[in-house]
């Protein structure tokens, strides 16, 4: 459930680029969505792990969306694994926008910050995040005002892919080893420009890196499961919902030589 600090992970914290060792073996994913991420993750927990396990992962993380509702069976999977098991959760953020009325469009508002359980006191703090997060607002819906995660932002490592202007807030809540620019590549058109744009604001504010594969599945073949999730939730057809859909079946569990092979497109001073 908890780490001693990201870094003790032997694989995931880069600064001032990106390290080959991140990469390698010991690779742990980070950002991984089980089915509890209701009509956005298509693998179960069990699932995930059975993965992790053959790709011989140290650890491995589950972040599902504004709450721990898959915790305690990927907890026990993990442990039967021998896998170190990190608890987590992707949280929405409020940024100002207005929640849709249908009040499943997720893809469309609030800010993602993903928050991963250090210790007791992490869990602890996490859980009342969620909560204030979940009970002034309706059923399937939640939202924290960024002002509130100061007063828990201890014994918690944050994981940020799309931090905007809120970076140096982030920093000063969370502390800066604490706060983790956050880079995915599924080979999408706007990925790589996306990423460059992070690696210059981690200069810029002296931010670590960490790269993920933003997990939704454990294998390739469960992409057309996600896409009916994805049209459910947005409550259209397929043939309607090829604008939510992602673009390919890169959003499943990588090994640390799959994610290298992704990231050798980068320029050679980079990765």
């Amino acid at each position: 459930m908890m780490i001693s600090r990201l870094s003790a992970i032997a694989t995931a914290p880069m600064r001032n680029g990106l390290s080959s060792a991140s990469m390698t073996s010991a690779y742990a994913e980070l950002h991984c969505h089980s089915n509890y991420s209701f009509l956005e993750g298509a693998s179960h927990p069990d699932e995930l792990v059975a993965r992790a396990r053959d790709l011989e992962m140290p650890a491995l993380a589950i972040t599902d969306r504004n709450g721990f509702y898959g915790a305690v069976k990927f907890f026990g999977a993990a442990q039967r694994a021998g896998i170190q098991p990190i608890v987590g959760t992707e949280l929405t953020i409020d940024d100002g926008t207005t929640p849709p009325k249908d009040r499943v469009d997720y893809d469309r508002w609030g800010e993602r910050l993903l928050l991963l359980v250090e210790d007791k006191l992490g869990y602890t703090s996490l859980c009342r995040l969620i909560s204030m997060a979940q009970m002034p607002n309706a059923k399937g819906v939640a939202r924290l005002p960024a002002d509130q995660l100061a007063p828990l932002s201890g014994h918690l490592t944050a994981l940020v892919a799309d931090p905007k202007e809120r970076l140096p807030f982030y920093q000063e809540i969370f502390g800066r080893d604490r706060v983790f620019i956050e880079l995915h590549d599924h080979l999408a058109p706007d990925d790589r420009s996306r990423n460059q744009r992070l690696l210059e604001l981690a200069g810029r504010y002296a931010a670590p890196l960490v790269i993920t594969n933003e997990v939704f599945y454990a294998t390739p073949d469960r992409h057309k499961l996600h896409d009916v999730l994805t049209a459910i939730r947005h409550r259209t057809t397929l043939d309607e919902a090829q604008r939510y859909l992602h673009p390919n079946a890169e959003h499943y569990l990588k090994s640390g030589a799959e994610l290298r092979r992704v990231f050798d497109r980068y320029p050679r001073d980079i990765v």
